[in-house]
């Protein structure tokens, strides 16, 4: 499996050539956002997604009980 990547991997810079592209100030910010965003979902999710993996589905109802309590009280911050 190492090998497969390594061999992957050395076959890619094996082949860059130049883009000519050009990345706008504005393009860090949405990589940003857009990476900031799979990690809170992550960081929400993660004893749900663990328990699923591990077959506990006891806290697994736990869990979602948990994720929908906190969505309940983001969305009534929000018609405040």
């Amino acid at each position: 499996m190492f090998a497969i990547i390594l061999s992957s991997v050395f076959f890619f810079f094996l082949t860059l050539s130049d883009a000519h592209a050009y990345l706008d100030p504005g393009s860090g910010g949405v990589l940003f956002q857009v990476i900031a965003a799979i990690g809170l979902v992550f960081a929400i999710l993660w004893r749900k997604i663990k328990r699923i993996f591990t077959g506990n589905k006891a806290e697994v109802d736990e869990a979602d009980r948990s994720v929908q309590e906190l969505l309940k009280t983001d969305t009534s911050d929000k018609e405040k």
